[in-house]
């Protein structure tokens, strides 16, 4: 250590030490890698041949990250495990969730519950901010739920989208239109800065290579210009990068959260009418879906 303090400087030095140390005891480190496999990548020969493989058990996944993988050229599919999906389909097959209305919200009770934001056990509306959104929306239909499970998302909450929500609902148009779903962001970066779709997630990914508070000026600087080229006045198109700073964290697209809308509506009817059903199909799918 003294040997890297004279050579490297004793900030430099105070992390290798904090390494050696860490070498020296290696107690409480992982031993292995886990994986949480969300995408597919579609290759076009064996995957030796195109990608870095890590092995993980008797697995093999790429060491790119999927933002590498899809600036490869390679096309990736999403993929994500479902417990309430096997518990929800199980309980079908058992009989309990044999008469499982196609909309939940049809049922008085599971509305309500929905409304009170009663939902612990079902799927995607069990934490506390997705129940309290559904309290602040108290949803009579599909798509208040959907809007409900977007905002969640951390930008949206931060930038009180669920407020603009509540007050307007989606009659609201124009500039000042809460943005909650991807598919709001690519509209409006259609219509008042003339993006492409390809342009507007260039956008996106670029937003999330900022770090904290900080945006490469570049994309500000681009935005704004476009908005101007297309006759956007200055205040929209201020009020509209406000929004898409919103979607710089995760974020939904419609049909992603009107699917897990779905799905948690399913699980709440059940958690109405057959609790004890949808709470013993959870411990055997390994738990709540919210640990």
């Amino acid at each position: 250590l003294v040997l890297l303090r004279e050579r490297f400087g004793v900030d430099r030095c105070v992390r290798a030490g904090r390494f050696v140390s860490r070498v020296a005891d290696p107690a409480g480190l992982p031993l292995r890698l886990a994986a949480h496999p969300t995408s597919l990548a579609l290759l076009p020969g064996p995957a030796e041949g195109v990608v870095p493989l890590q092995p993980v058990g008797a697995a093999s996944v790429a060491q790119w990250s999927s933002h590498a993988l899809r600036r490869s050229g390679l096309v990736l599919l999403d993929l994500l495990g479902n417990r309430a999906l096997s518990v929800v389909h199980d309980l079908r097959v058992a009989g309990p969730a044999a008469a499982l209305p196609e909309d939940p919200l049809d049922d008085p009770e599971t509305r309500a519950r929905v409304s009170a934001g009663a939902t612990l056990g079902c799927y995607h509306l069990e934490s506390p901010s997705a129940r309290g959104q559904l309290r602040r929306l108290r949803p009579g239909r599909l798509l208040d739920v959907a809007v409900a499970i977007a905002l969640v998302r951390p930008g949206a909450a931060g930038a009180g989208l669920a407020e603009a929500w509540t007050g307007r609902r989606a009659q609201v148009r124009g500039p000042d239109a809460p943005l909650v779903f991807q598919d709001d962001l690519l509209d409006a970066c259609q219509a008042r800065a003339g993006m492409g779709r390809g342009e507007i997630e260039a956008l996106r990914h670029g937003l999330h290579r900022g770090h904290g508070p900080t945006v490469p000026p570049e994309l500000r600087a681009d935005f704004f210009a476009r908005c101007a080229a297309q006759g956007t006045l200055e205040a929209d198109s201020v009020a509209l990068w406000a929004q898409v700073l919103t979607f710089r964290g995760a974020s939904y697209g419609k049909a992603h959260a009107l699917v897990s809308a779905q799905l948690g509506l399913e699980c709440a009817w059940l958690r109405t009418h057959h609790a004890a059903d949808l709470l013993a199909g959870g411990i055997v799918e390994d738990g709540s879906f919210a640990e």
